[in-house]
């Protein structure tokens, strides 16, 4: 099973076993019926052990926008985001285990983004001498946008300090407004926190 070159919202290619079975397990954690997860969806909790069983990246978004008004947290991306990478994915989570760097892990992120970052596409370059991963729209809604890429910081953030052991200097930019409250982007990311407009208009 190979996951596809090109895709839209409705194209079920995502094993449910894999970003939808995490959410499950969050959502059981936090004490959320699985039914109040999967609404909106086809699924089925036993859909989430099943190794044949795909879902949609729109299906995904669901999901997401169902754990987010269950728990009304502004720590929900983050926390989610952090139990992303490496995952359990196969032999994917098995290969970025063993990267031997933190560039391999992001190339193999890049070249298998379909299954590892489904709804943000990865892109890695080196601008006078600093290393930049910036994301662009795969399957997204707008009205979501923030906190999958919110949720998507916090994933490499988090793999990238698994790898090296200590949290990374990195520095981040939002290319949105600066939020009202950004505890949460202190606490889960590191203080070097940058939004291209500065003026607040809420989370």
């Amino acid at each position: 099973m190979s996951a596809p070159d090109y895709y839209q919202l409705s194209t079920r290619f995502l094993p449910a076993r894999y970003q939808a079975a995490l959410l499950l397990e969050h959502a059981r954690v936090c004490e959320i019926e699985p039914a109040r997860l999967l609404a909106g969806t086809t699924l089925a909790t036993a859909d989430l052990f099943d190794a044949e069983r795909l879902i949609s990246p729109a299906e995904y978004l669901q999901l997401l926008a169902n754990l987010q008004g269950a728990l009304n947290s502004a720590d929900t991306s983050f926390l989610i985001g952090a139990q992303l990478l490496p995952g359990h994915y196969g032999h994917l989570s098995h290969a970025l285990l063993h990267a031997v760097d933190l560039r391999q892990a992001i190339t193999i992120l890049i070249d298998h983004q379909a299954w590892l970052s489904p709804l943000l596409a990865p892109h890695f370059v080196i601008h006078g001498g600093d290393a930049v991963l910036y994301w662009t729209d795969s399957c997204m809604h707008a009205r979501q946008r923030g906190f999958v890429v919110e949720m998507m910081m916090a994933a490499v953030s988090g793999m990238a300090r698994w790898l090296a052991g200590i949290r990374l200097p990195w520095r981040y930019r939002f290319n949105r407004t600066r939020p009202t409250h950004i505890e949460q982007y202190a606490v889960h990311l590191g203080p070097d926190l940058h939004w291209l407009y500065a003026v607040s208009s809420g989370n």
